[in-house]
């Protein structure tokens, strides 16, 4: 891993570059603490609209709340219904 000063990162960044693209950890530090690290970016895969169709099920009362579960977050004795 390899240390350096934000000073110095601007006058060899592309030999940091090339570091970090062969899996060299290079840290930048800010005023000798460490600041950010200088890493190979991997693209987020994309998101496929409609992936899990017809995999998924919500039940008809999903949105519907218990009495004794709002009791029970607000700190009241259960009611017994």
């Amino acid at each position: 891993m390899e240390y350096i000063n934000v000073s110095e990162a601007k006058a060899k960044l592309p030999k940091l570059v090339q570091k970090a693209l062969k899996g060299e950890r290079v840290v930048i530090c800010n005023r000798g603490e460490p600041a950010v690290e200088l890493t190979v970016y991997k693209p987020k895969k994309k998101r496929v609209s409609g992936l899990y169709r017809g995999q998924v099920w919500v039940a008809d009362d999903f949105d519907e709340i218990d009495q004794t579960i709002i009791d029970a977050f607000e700190g009241n004795e259960p009611t017994g219904d």
